[in-house]
């Protein structure tokens, strides 16, 4: 068996230097809320508000429910390609500047503020657009948040927060679920065109609605508290 010389540059000594000799707790709990913050982000709106939003205003343009939810589901597809295509790029170049926090930070902003308008206009166009963004940023987000556990917690440390991370950030899904509930109350704003429909009648067309009166409930105030809670 030959050996193999392995060679270590300047940079990955920087980068070796840099990392947490020591674990922080209040780093470490920053790094839990923003666990919570994108997994309440990835339950509320991708799961629970976008699709049944899109659905009804894409109805309202005069589209078949199947016809809506397969242009809705390439805007989905595309945002995701987006973040395969870019992502290797956004992460060499998070690297290359060592600036972690202010990629998390920027693209936390940009993801909130695009939902935040999602409640603007209930538009399809508009929703996907927005949407498109939101879910990139997301993403991207997600990617740069990773990349800072060996700055946050040492090594002998760091599956053990990670794993805290992880368990934690149910709660984000479990709070997402709840507000859903209760904005669907009559108390509130009550339920949504499609919620009594029966979904295995859309790939059909069989559902029948009218489109002078179609109703969102929570779903428009589900973005804009989505935006706030995150």
């Amino acid at each position: 068996m030959s050996n193999i010389d392995v060679v270590i540059g300047n940079d990955d000594i920087k980068e070796i230097e840099l990392e947490s000799k020591q674990t922080s707790q209040k780093n470490a709990w920053l790094w839990y809320s923003y666990d919570m913050a994108d997994t309440f982000f990835s339950q509320a709106v991708i799961s629970l508000a976008f699709t049944p939003f899109a659905l009804i205003s894409g109805y309202a343009l005069g589209w078949k429910l199947s016809t809506v939810f397969i242009v809705m589901s390439a805007f989905m597809a595309g945002s995701n390609l987006l973040i395969a295509i870019f992502g290797p790029i956004l992460g060499a170049i998070s690297d290359k500047a060592g600036k972690r926090k202010p990629a998390v930070l920027i693209s936390a902003g940009i993801m909130i503020t695009m939902t935040a308008l999602i409640t603007v206009w209930s538009n399809f166009w508009w929703a996907c657009g927005l949407f498109v963004v939101a879910n990139f940023c997301y993403q991207a987000g997600r990617m740069f948040y990773d990349a800072q556990i060996p700055f946050i917690a040492d090594t002998e440390k760091r599956g053990f927060t990670q794993a805290i991370g992880g368990a934690l950030a149910a709660f984000g899904s479990i709070i997402a679920i709840v507000i859903s509930i209760l904005l669907g109350q009559n108390f509130l704003f009550g339920h949504h065109s499609l919620h009594d429909q029966n979904t295995a009648l859309w790939a059909q067309d069989e559902i029948s609605l009218d489109i002078n009166d179609l109703e969102y409930g929570g779903l428009r105030w589900l973005f804009l508290i989505s935006a706030v809670v995150i």
